[in-house]
Order: structure tokens, then sequence, then C-alpha cells
């Protein structure tokens, strides 16, 4: 929970993150016509961490208060994430994406969060002919055992990392939840795969 934590934090923080303005930074491809800066603070202004949480899969949020979602491929397959030398491809999961709502959530894996200053990360779009980047594996690091999103309609809960860990049985969905979807347990048990990684040590 020590390291879960501030990761948590650090995604709330990353959802208002979005500045209209942004530093000068060597377009990444002229195939992606469009490109939106996005700033990571997870200093005392925004996240307000101690020490840097290193590796992180960030959560952003995105609805029409930040993000146009006009040239966007459908369901968001074009988007890439560029990090702040303008080269380096950064790992994502779309977990949700509706251009007519104007929502999106995606997970973006940053390899290298600082706390003592922000840092802006670069998100290209407008690609129509790009195949879709899209993968949870690449994003959640092996310290992820298990990762459910709840966005399966009437099948269980599928985890996203690399582990396979998938629910035994549905349970009832919930949307609105503080992060795109999620369940309502009450007395509906959700049972766990007998899995090696989600072994506890006594």
């Amino acid at each position: 929970m020590a390291r879960l934590l501030p990761r948590l934090l650090l995604s709330l923080a990353a959802l208002v993150a979005l500045p209209a303005a942004a530093a000068s930074t060597d377009w990444w491809q002229a195939e992606w016509p469009y490109r939106k800066p996005i700033t990571l603070d997870a200093g005392p202004q925004g996240a307000g961490l101690a020490a840097d949480p290193g590796r992180t899969p960030v959560l952003l949020r995105l609805h029409t208060g930040n993000f146009s979602f006009d040239g966007v491929g459908e369901g968001g397959k074009d988007l890439r994430f560029i990090s702040a030398d303008g080269r380096t491809v950064l790992n994502h999961q779309v977990e949700q994406f509706d251009a007519k709502l104007g929502m999106a959530l995606v997970w973006v894996d940053v390899p290298s969060v600082a706390a003592n200053a922000p840092q802006t990360i670069w998100m290209y779009y407008g690609n129509a002919k790009a195949p879709a980047s899209s993968n949870g594996q690449q994003v959640f690091d092996p310290d992820y055992t298990l990762v459910y999103h709840f966005a399966e309609a009437n099948a269980p809960a599928r985890d996203t990392t690399a582990y396979g860990n998938n629910a035994g049985a549905v349970v009832p969905a919930a949307d609105g939840a503080v992060i795109g979807r999620g369940v309502q347990l009450g007395e509906n048990p959700l049972p766990l795969p007998a899995s090696a990684s989600l072994a506890q040590q006594a």
C-alpha cells in the first residue's frame, strides 16, 4: 500500500494537468499532425510527493474541458505518447475512449517521475493510418500482479497485467466509480484465481 498510494495520488493530480502552453520540442513524426503537451506535477503544487516515485503508470483523464477529441482515430487507436526528449515512445493503455461523450481514460507508463519539478510529455494524434498500440501488459510492470478496469460487459473482469489473473465470476458493474467503471460487491464475492503471483507469504 505504501507504494500504491503515492502512485494513486500522482494519477489524480495528472487528471487536471493538461496545460495550454508548452515548451519547444521538435516534432516527433510528421504522420501525426496534432499534439498536446501534458504536464506531470508530483511536487507541492501537484501530487505533493516527498520522494521521486520513479517508474509510474499515470492516469490521464481527457474530457471536453481539456481536449476537443477532433481528429482522433476511432477508440483512440492513433494516440501516441512521447517523453520530454521528443523521441522516446511511452507505452500506454486506453481504458476508456468515447469521442461522442467526450471522455477518455488513458494510462501512460512514465519511466521516471520526479517530485522536485514538473515534467512534460506529449500526446500525438490524428494519424488515420496508425494501428492501435494500446497495451496494458507493457504499462503495468511486474510489481503489479493484478489490475482490473471492469470494462467487460456481462463477463468476468480481465486482468490487464501479464500475469493474467482474471476474475472467476461476474460481479455487478457500476458506472461512475472514482476511475472509470467499478463493481458493486455487497454480498457478491469476487473470486480470484489460485495463482502463484497472488500468493501471500505467511
